[in-house]
């Protein structure tokens, strides 16, 4: 498909994906209720790092806060799960696929080495 068409062509359909979210203790402790509502932004940053939907780390600011999750397909529920917690916003990581993470976690075994780190992205 040429780049023009997909940019201006009417998806063929939307699939809706139930995604929920589990905040961390120090997360839910901080913002309250208001942590029920990272589904779509966290989904966003999920988007944005382009690589999987199943990613060890992304880290992405929202209204101001740093977060980072992790998120996993359920395949029994059929749903996006997402851990997040709090970021550091000093670091400036650049996103891990779960299947990287995997793959460094392997290599590190094998040689004792230590996996990569990980690009904030901004999100709303």
């Amino acid at each position: 498909m040429s780049e023009s068409m997909s940019k201006s062509a009417a998806p063929v359909c939307v699939l809706p994906v139930e995604t929920r979210v589990f905040p961390s203790y120090e997360l839910r402790k901080l913002i309250g209720r208001r942590a029920d509502r990272l589904a779509e932004p966290a989904r966003q940053a999920i988007l944005k790092a382009g690589m999987s939907a199943e990613m060890h780390f992304v880290q992405f600011v929202h209204d101001g806060l740093h977060f980072a999750l992790a998120s996993r397909v359920d395949k029994v529920k059929g749903t996006l799960d997402i851990d997040v917690g709090l970021a550091d916003p000093v670091l400036n990581v650049r996103p891990i696929s779960a299947a990287e993470h995997r793959r460094a976690e392997e290599k590190r075994k094998e040689r004792g080495g230590r996996a990569s780190a990980a690009v904030t992205v901004t999100v709303g």
